[in-house]
């Protein structure tokens, strides 16, 4: 073995998986406590999110159902100059869910700058068969760190967070998020898994002789 990994594993070494579908962490119910995602943006296809092979994307799946939490939830990410971000709620009301999300989007001081309640199916791709699931488009004025939001009708945001209803225990709802030009997690192809392991296996064979 070399440095705990043998040969044969080296060789072996899988492809990372991709990094764009993450559960929500609790527990991120302020904007100070916000679950920051910046490390798990990635492109790729899937069928809920326009655009996910060209525009760096995260499918955040809440952890309420699992956790018993009732709380607001906060999602903080980077955004620079000029950029679009979209924002969407699926699986609130469809897939057995009966969640009625809200959107707020915050500025780097906690001011609201955006919110949405309802819209129409037709926005985003998949995941969504009633208006309740929210959807939100903003293009950010200037680079810094965003906060989104996310609550139960009725409720909105004012400077410093959410205000209303918060998200119970039984809801359920699957967040994308999509930022233009935001840095992804990259995700080696097999051939430079290989590369590595074949490097590994000679680097090996010269520490035998």
């Amino acid at each position: 073995a070399l440095f705990g990994l043998s040969i044969a594993a080296a060789v072996a070494l899988p492809q990372f998986a991709s990094a764009s579908i993450i559960n929500e962490v609790e527990s991120n119910d302020t904007i100070a406590t916000a679950q920051n995602i910046d490390a798990f943006f990635s492109t790729g296809a899937n069928s809920d999110i326009a655009n996910a092979t060209t525009i760096p994307w995260v499918s955040i799946l809440s952890a309420n159902a699992n956790s018993n939490t009732t709380s607001y939830d906060y999602y903080s990410f980077s955004a620079t100059a000029g950029s679009t971000g979209v924002f969407d709620i699926d699986y609130g009301l469809n897939s057995g869910g009966s969640f009625d999300a809200e959107l707020v989007l915050f500025d780097s001081t906690g001011l609201t700058i955006a919110q949405n309640d309802d819209s129409s199916t037709s926005n985003g791709a998949g995941g969504s068969v009633h208006s309740f699931d929210s959807f939100l488009t903003y293009t950010f004025g200037s680079s810094g760190l965003y906060t989104i939001g996310v609550c139960e009708f009725s409720c909105g945001g004012t400077t410093g967070g959410m205000t209303g209803n918060i998200v119970d225990s039984a809801d359920t709802y699957t967040l994308q998020v999509s930022i233009e030009d935001h840095r992804t997690s990259e995700v080696p192809v097999p051939s430079t898994a290989l590369l590595f392991g074949l490097g590994l296996l000679g680097l090996a064979r010269k520490l035998k002789k």
